[in-house]
Parts: structure tokens; C-alpha cells; sequence
């Protein structure tokens, strides 16, 4: 298998589609904490840790990474093909940014302090 690009309506119609994803945001706990794609879960590339048991766990759902602008993504897409040669994975060409520019929403957690 392989690593696929997709575009922001790709992804969109993944998340809406019949199929169960897994989301994954690999960029910094401050970029994550600043907006992200609603059902991602946060799994830092400096941290990406290919054989935690949760790709066991997530076996039958779409592995689908973003970072900022893609190329975080592609890495972590990268490292996991290493760990999972047989698996296909994705990830957002244009990243988080592509996604925002074409009109898709954002969660923006709300920090306590603020």
C-alpha cells in the first residue's frame, strides 16, 4: 500500500461518509490547542509512537493525519507505513491551513485562565 493526499473535501466527505476515520493531528500541543479538526486526537510527530497499541485498536477505521500545511502529516504517514507497509494511509495535503481556507470548521477549545 501506500500514502495517499487528500484534498479538504476529501477529507470532509471521509469524516461524513459511511466509513469510521481516525483523525490524527500531528502537529504541537500549542498548535492543537489553538484550533483542530473536530474528532482528531492529538498525537504530537516529535511523539508519534508507531507501536502504541491504539493502531491495533484502530485497525478497521481510516488513518487520516494533518498537520499545519501537509508536511508533518506526510511524516507521520511516512513513519507509520514503515511500522504498516500492508496499510494505506492519508493525509490532508494543505493541512489544517487548506482546510480552514476552504470553509471548513474548526474547534477552538476554550483555555481556562482566559
Amino acid at each position: 500500500m501506500d500514502i495517499q493526499a487528500l484534498t479538504p473535501l476529501e477529507l470532509f466527505e471521509y469524516l461524513n461518509g459511511d466509513q469510521s476515520v481516525y483523525l490524527i493531528d500531528v502537529r504541537t500541543l500549542e498548535e492543537y490547542q489553538t484550533s483542530h479538526i473536530a474528532s482528531a486526537m492529538h498525537r504530537p510527530l516529535s511523539m508519534l509512537d508507531v507501536n502504541a497499541s491504539e493502531w491495533v485498536e484502530h485497525q478497521d477505521q481510516l488513518w487520516i493525519m494533518y498537520c499545519r500545511l501537509g508536511k508533518r502529516s506526510y511524516q507521520a504517514a511516512q513513519l507509520l507505513h514503515q511500522a504498516y507497509p500492508d496499510r494505506l494511509l492519508y493525509h490532508l495535503e494543505g493541512g489544517i491551513e487548506a482546510w480552514q481556507s476552504d470553509g471548513y470548521a474548526v474547534v477552538i477549545p476554550k483555555l481556562n485562565g482566559g
